[in-house]
């Protein structure tokens, strides 16, 4: 019994893992994306 809620434990640690690396993923996509927003508002600006 003890070795099957070690086993759900470390599970759950794994999910959390998952969840965060996906997590991470998305934000780093995100930065890109704004990033190569951010580029282009500046080049619009000193181009007034």
């Amino acid at each position: 019994m003890r070795a099957l809620m070690r086993r759900k434990s470390s599970d759950d640690a794994d999910d959390k893992k998952t969840k965060l690396e996906k997590e991470k993923k998305r934000i780093e996509r995100a930065i890109e994306q704004l990033q190569k927003r951010l580029e282009f508002v500046e080049a619009a600006i000193e181009n007034m």
